[in-house]
Parts: C-alpha cells; structure tokens; sequence
C-alpha cells in the first residue's frame, strides 16, 4: 500500500504567496492571476486564528514574452478569539522590475534580475 500525505495551508507553499514571500516573484509569469489563500491554526484549546487573503498580480509585457514588470495588490485580514474578537485587516501593494543582464545576447533563454 502507498501512504497518503497532506499538508495544512499555512501559506508553506511560498510560491503561492508570493507578494508576502518576495515580491520580486510577481514577475515570474506572463499572466495576470488572482490568488486565493485560507490559513486557520489552532493555538489553544478551542482557539483558532484564520487568516484570508486575495492577491490581484498584473505583469508589464513590454516586448513579446519579455516581462519589464509586475505590480500587485494583496489584501489580508487576522482573526484571533472567540468570534474573531481580534480583528486585523491589512493591505499590500507591489512592485517589481525585471532588469536584463545580457540584452545583446541573440538566445531567447536571456537573464534577468528582478528587484521588488
């Protein structure tokens, strides 16, 4: 037989966080995504804190395929308590820029730094 394995959402994933992660990440895809993120830890006995969050990344395509840059937006909130009796809201907005490290080189695999 072949174990099962699972993994709690804790936002372990990094790749899929990636403006709480690195914000120079936004820059890696050419599409425009919408990530939905769920956290919720038990901390004590019949105490919980849950954690939404929504991220909105929109990529600058300047040339065919090549991404100049990204901007986001990430918006959070913290529930602690019975009921959510501690409250914290949040927001993040990104930026980041992919500079060309060999833009004379004639190979479609170029490199690039990001900066975010």
């Amino acid at each position: 037989s072949f174990p099962i394995l699972g993994q709690n959402v804790n936002f372990t994933q990094f790749h899929l966080s990636p403006a709480q992660t690195n914000p120079a990440m936004i820059t890696m895809s050419n599409q425009s995504r919408v990530i939905f993120n769920y956290r919720s830890q038990s901390i004590a006995a019949g105490q919980v804190f849950a954690t939404p969050m929504v991220t909105y990344i929109q990529p600058w395509i300047k040339e065919r395929l090549y991404r100049k840059a990204a901007f986001g937006v990430s918006v959070l909130q913290d529930k602690t308590g019975e009921q959510g009796v501690l409250t914290t809201t949040g927001g993040l907005l990104t930026a980041a820029a992919n500079l060309n490290l060999n833009p004379l080189s004639a190979s479609e695999y170029k490199t690039y730094l990001s900066i975010g």
